[in-house]
């Protein structure tokens, strides 16, 4: 099956947080199912310098309904974070496990078509939008090593 490396926790939100559309510099004639690989580093791996403020509290509103992070951990994405969306207030319980878990097909979606003009506010000027539907998380998450591109996995 093809499969696309994805950093968390932007994985997270294709397959349970409503993001229908995928960012990249580069185009693919395919069409079809796609496994979702999270990438980067367990938890920590927000980077607000290309999230919009709307982005950064779907993110939030997200994390928060796990309710699982710590803001206030170490972690410097964190608690910029939650200084960005002025939440300091709302803080999520302490010493939960780590949802947003890299290395891992964490679930499918289909790939239905390939643009550069999407109007979600997922889609970012001057990429092409991978447009996304139908997102299923596994229940049990495949562990596996990402690569760039789209590449091929047996599962």
């Amino acid at each position: 099956m093809k499969c696309l490396s994805v950093r968390s926790p932007l994985s997270y939100l294709i397959i349970e947080g409503g993001k229908d559309v995928e960012n990249r510099t580069w185009n693919t004639d395919y069409r079809g199912k796609i496994l979702i690989h999270s990438s980067g580093r367990d938890c920590d791996d927000i980077y607000d310098s290309f999230l919009t403020k709307p982005l950064l509290e779907e993110i939030y509103s997200f994390i928060k309904s796990k309710e699982i992070i710590d803001f206030n951990s170490t972690s410097k994405e964190y608690q910029k974070l939650a200084r960005l969306l002025k939440k300091s207030d709302e803080y999520i319980q302490k010493n939960k496990e780590c949802y947003f878990k890299a290395g891992y097909i964490i679930g499918e979606v289909n790939l239905i078509d390939i643009i550069k003009d999407s109007k979600s506010k997922w889609a970012i000027k001057d990429n092409f939008h991978w447009i996304l539907d139908n997102p299923v998380l596994y229940e049990k998450p495949i562990k596996a090593k990402g690569k760039l591109g789209l590449f091929e996995v047996n599962i």
